[in-house]
Formats: structure tokens, sequence, C-alpha cells
């Protein structure tokens, strides 16, 4: 891969564009790190707040591109992500956001990255991508997710909204305008650097 795009020098990597998805829950309690506090010996530790069955999330899937967020693609009613949801809701959503960011080129040229999850590698989602003309990055059968989204882009976002509780609309309200946010932050694109 480095080869192909010349070490990122290639303007093959604006073709780019990865996704993931996560759960945004109506109240994200603070990490482990930080609720760590000094105790006496005999003192007992502070209580930690735990999410229940009941506290209110929303599933969806996040595409982001060398210049930015792409599209948010909401689950409804905590359901499981599958391939069939992938082919008729997701990626067509997707797609449509990104012919209007890109209206000249549109999906030509496109490569998605997104990790090997049964979802993801379902006959029926190889079959759509190849209907519509669109490479995939390969990612190895048992390495762990090498998805940008995962190791610094949803902790940044959770990370600013975190210990603040939101209606269900308003949860992903905050969601999106984090997610606005993040190229003003540091001068920077999301994908190209690492975020402060």
């Amino acid at each position: 891969m480095k080869t192909k795009f010349s070490d990122g020098k290639d303007r093959g990597v604006w073709d780019i564009v990865t996704g993931d998805e996560t759960c945004i829950y109506q109240f994200e309690p603070e990490t482990n790190l930080q609720s760590v506090t000094w105790c006496f010996p005999h003192e007992p530790p502070p209580t930690k707040v735990r999410h229940t069955q009941k506290c209110r999330k929303a599933n969806g899937g996040n595409f982001f591109s060398y210049s930015g967020h792409i599209a948010t693609v909401v689950l409804e009613d905590r359901r499981t992500v599958t391939a069939e949801w992938y082919v008729t809701k997701c990626l067509p959503e997707m797609l449509e956001q990104w012919r209007q960011k890109r209206p000249k080129r549109g999906i030509r040229e496109m490569i998605l990255h997104h990790d090997s999850a049964s979802a993801r590698s379902a006959q029926r989602m190889k079959n759509y991508l190849g209907a519509e003309h669109i490479e995939t990055l390969p990612h190895s059968p048992y390495s762990p997710d090498l998805s940008p989204c995962d190791f610094f882009l949803f902790l940044k976002i959770k990370n600013k909204m975190r210990e603040s509780r939101f209606g269900s609309a308003e949860v992903l309200t905050e969601y999106r305008k984090q997610l606005n946010q993040l190229r003003k932050m540091s001068g920077h694109t999301p994908l190209t650097t690492g975020l402060p």
C-alpha cells in the first residue's frame, strides 16, 4: 500500500474512504483513568457509574476520508449491524453523500477501507461493491482493527461528550457537531495527522 500511494504523496489517498461503527450513549461515564482517586488505606474506593441495559444509545456507521467526515448513518432501534443493513441503507447513504461532496468524480476510483467483520465480508456485500465498481483495501483476517476511527477519532469525540447527559435526539446532534469540529481542532484534517 505504501508503494501504491507513494508514501501518502499520491493524490489517490483522497479516494480512500474509511468506515466503522460505534455506539453513542445518552450518558458516557468517565474513563477509568479519569476516575482514579487517591484514598487512605481504610477508605473504600468511590463508586463507578456503569451503563445499564436501559441506557439509550444510538448505533451508526461513520465514514471519513482524507478531507474529513463524509457521513454518519444511524442504525435504528438498537439493532445489530448486518450485511443487509450495510448494503440497503448504510452504503447507499454514504455513497450519496460522497457524490455530493465530489460531484465531478462521484464514486469513480473510490477505495473503501473497513475491518473484516462478518457484515462487511459477506458475499452480498462483495457483490454490492463489485456492482458499484468500488475497490476495497485488503484487511488481514486475524489482524487487529486498523481503522483510523478506532485509533483516535471515536475516542476524541467521546471524550469531548463524556459526562454530559443528552436526550435521544440531542445525542446525535451533539455527535454530529463534534464530528464537524474535528477539522477545526488543530487546523489539520483528521486522517492526515493525529489529533491533539
